[in-house]
């Protein structure tokens, strides 16, 4: 990778890995690099619109998502087609160090840490209305 980091978001769209934010010694990162392993070539991809740590990432709709980090309940997607980034409804529970999955079309946010307290609570997104089939999860799909 050409810039090195931890802590960092990840998602596949298209073949291609998009690895996002994270730190490193210089501190929180913005900075987003895509490799194509059918090339074994990195690229630069527009960075995030703020720098953030410890978030989770997820693939939906052909965008990869970054979701919380930096005790916040921001989420924003990737456009790989555009090379641009879009605000989404924030999660109601702001958290970092997070796990993160889509399940039949939804992106869940699970557990981790938010302003000094261990999390328990998992919240879902819909990018439009969930499929009959997603399971129930308390949070953004209705």
């Amino acid at each position: 990778m050409p810039t090195a980091r931890f802590l960092f978001a990840k998602g596949q769209v298209d073949g291609i890995i998009y690895v996002v934010g994270g730190q490193n010694s210089s501190g929180s990162l913005a900075t987003v690099e895509a490799y194509d392993p059918e090339s074994n070539t990195w690229a630069t991809a527009a960075s995030m619109p703020a720098a953030r740590t410890r978030l989770a990432g997820g693939v939906l709709t052909g965008r990869s998502y970054a979701v919380g980090g930096d005790s916040l309940g921001t989420v924003q997607a990737y456009n790989a087609a555009t090379n641009t980034w879009e605000t989404k409804l924030s999660m109601p529970t702001p958290r970092d160090t997070l796990g993160a999955g889509v399940v039949n079309g939804v992106l869940y946010a699970v557990g981790g840490f938010s302003l000094g307290s261990f999390l328990a609570t998992n919240e879902a997104y819909c990018p439009r209305t969930p499929p009959a089939n997603a399971p129930s999860a308390s949070g953004l799909c209705q």
